[in-house]
């Protein structure tokens, strides 16, 4: 679980937008 919280976190700071998407 941590590696998948570590990927999350990597993702949103590199694609804020993404995340945002995602997240909605």
């Amino acid at each position: 679980l941590a590696s998948v919280i570590l990927v999350v976190v990597l993702v949103i700071r590199l694609n804020p937008k993404s995340y945002f998407k995602v997240s909605l």
